[in-house]
């Protein structure tokens, strides 16, 4: 057997499964199954539905299609927009890497169990959709922000929150949205 290599982001797409077949006809590969010869594995993707969300101004962005679903095996997240459509919890730190949006849909809850980082130079932008019921639950351990700076980082990244339903709790000496001690 092999390991199963992590699952690769698309913006615009959602990734379905990992294929031996070039064109990802038939089952998806089975990552139990012993290995005895080289192969090449394929990813299959789909594209995403397109969905609105109440954009800086408060006016609705309507479809929209340029965003990749969040998994929650998803723990660090490169430049680009990522859609929180269902209850995704996300067990390990999050880290954003440079500009990344976040959209949460009505009635999902994104659970950052260890929080978000955002370290300096980077930006984490929250939006909603128009219901304005999706949420963000970040809870850190001690001496990181909720959402925010990592173990001795003072000052943290730019957090901008447009909409959702946001609870960030720091640990002991880290603040709930911000940097640490």
């Amino acid at each position: 057997s092999s390991p199963e290599p992590g699952k690769p982001m698309n913006q615009g797409f959602k990734f379905c499964g990992w294929y031996i077949a070039e064109d990802c006809s038939g089952t998806a590969y089975g990552f139990a199954a012993a290995v005895n010869s080289d192969f090449t594995l394929h990813a299959k993707w789909e594209a995403v539905s397109a969905i609105s969300y109440v954009g800086t101004d408060g006016e609705a962005v309507r479809d929209f299609m340029n965003y990749t679903p969040l998994e929650s095996n998803y723990t660090t997240l490169p430049a680009g927009t990522y859609f929180v459509g269902e209850n995704t919890t996300i067990e390990s730190r999050i880290t954003v890497k440079d500009e990344v949006n976040l959209i949460l849909g009505d009635g999902a809850t994104l659970t950052a169990s260890k929080g978000i980082a955002v370290n300096s130079g980077n930006t984490l932008s929250i939006f909603c959709q128009s219901g304005g019921t999706g949420a963000l639950k970040a809870t850190a351990k001690d001496n990181y922000a909720g959402i925010g700076g990592n173990y001795g980082q003072s000052v943290s990244g730019t957090v901008r929150i447009y909409g959702g339903v946001i609870t960030a709790t720091g640990g002991a000496c880290g603040a709930g949205i911000g940097g640490t001690t």
